[in-house]
């Protein structure tokens, strides 16, 4: 729960298209008091994630327990985006910031530690699925309240360290790329520019995005959390080596979603998603043929193409269809058999994944 939810400044909620714009490069005191003027948070250097991205995220620490502080650069952001944690500071699914130091417009949060979904080397299988469904079920409780994360990424998924296999998991709200979207409202502009291998068709093409955008991308973290195989982990990643210009990981990446999310009548839903204007109109009507020809079409849901047991092959097709009026929505995802309990013991227990 949010800390400082009783001095919640009024802030007017975000207008569409707007999300919190990052603070590159900031630097702040060594140490910054919380508004209450009784915690002393004590910084470290800033954090460089794991895309090698400048983040305004300082590790600190405070009586013994460490946090991370980070930044908004903008005083109209960071009362907007405290707004947007209010609005979801019940859920027990999602990690929101416990203080707030107005001065600096900074937000505290506990830190995570080490353990999300991009690191579950020895997990147990039926651990990573419980991990999973907690986390759609902060997905989903953003969702309702009109919030659209933008940003799914393995290091969103947190889950505690425990010895039990019976790990919760929390969604993280992202700084830098939450908006407000209510119903048929939608994002507009660019989004997080290193997420790519999880990120949206209509992401990648530019075009407007809402909640059905992050239900494409949970399904790319399932199968992350689920392929059997190592190397089917990240089915659009389509440059491990960094080297392709935008133009050649733009085209082979759509080229895969169409051919594992797609079928015509989604084909012509995602063009008409995208508009007639849209400057990739042209190459998506070349790539038609992707899908006619049948041995080019490779279906999620078609044998062990990303090596998922069936039922999980299934809720992922129902997430990721290419064009996004055709998705599940995170609610009705959480709804699926797959995430029904009756089908694992009592325990959760079961073998680690192998790697």
């Amino acid at each position: 729960m949010l800390a400082c939810a009783a001095r919640v400044p009024r802030a007017s909620p975000l207008g569409r298209g707007i999300s919190v714009r990052y603070a590159s490069g900031w630097r702040l005191e060594p140490e910054l008091r919380s508004e209450s003027g009784g915690v002393i948070y004590k910084l470290d250097e800033s954090s460089v994630d794991e895309y090698g991205v400048q983040s305004p995220v300082y590790e600190s620490s405070a009586d013994g327990k460490k946090y991370h502080v980070q930044v908004i650069a903008h005083k109209e952001d960071f009362e907007n985006y405290l707004s947007l944690q209010t609005r979801v500071a019940l859920s027990p699914y999602v990690r929101v910031a416990t203080d707030t130091i107005p001065e600096h417009q900074a937000f505290v949060y506990p830190s995570p530690g080490p353990l999300n979904l991009g690191r579950t080397k020895g997990l147990f299988y039926s651990a990573r699925r419980r991990v999973l469904r907690d986390a759609l079920r902060g997905l989903a409780d953003l969702h309702d309240r009109g919030i659209v994360h933008d940003n799914l990424v393995p290091r969103a998924i947190l889950y505690e360290d425990t010895e039990s296999p019976n790990k919760k998991g929390k969604i993280e709200m992202s700084l830098g790329s939450v908006a407000l979207a209510p119903d048929e409202k939608w994002v507009t502009g660019p989004g997080p520019n290193f997420n790519e291998p999880h990120r949206s068709p209509e992401a990648w093409c530019g075009a407007r995005r809402n909640q059905a955008s992050d239900v494409f991308a949970f399904g790319t973290l399932i199968i992350y959390a689920m392929a059997v195989n190592a190397a089917r982990k990240l089915p659009f990643d389509v440059d491990p080596s960094g080297k392709l210009l935008f133009e050649d990981r733009w085209r082979r990446t759509i080229l895969r979603q169409i051919a594992m999310c797609a079928d015509k009548k989604a084909f012509e839903g995602f063009r008409a998603h995208i508009g007639s204007k849209s400057p990739f109109q042209k190459q998506l009507s070349r790539m038609k043929g992707a899908f006619e020809v049948e041995y080019q079409r490779a279906p999620i849901t078609a044998g062990d193409r990303l090596a998922l047991q069936p039922d999980a092959a299934d809720l992922v097709a129902q997430m990721m269809n290419l064009d996004p009026a055709r998705r599940i929505t995170a609610r009705k995802a959480l709804q699926h058999e797959y995430f029904s309990p009756k089908r694992w013991n009592s325990n959760w227990i079961g073998a680690p994944t192998p790697q």
